[in-house]
């Protein structure tokens, strides 16, 4: 999949599925124990 980063059109980030996972780990509330 393509994701554009807000404000800035012409920076197209390609984001694999790894990315994906990463970023739903980290956005996962049950990861922020701290």
């Amino acid at each position: 999949s393509v994701a554009t980063v807000e404000g800035e059109p012409q920076n197209i980030k390609i984001t694999t599925p790894a990315d994906l996972e990463r970023a739903d780990w980290i956005l996962s509330p049950k990861n922020k124990l701290s």
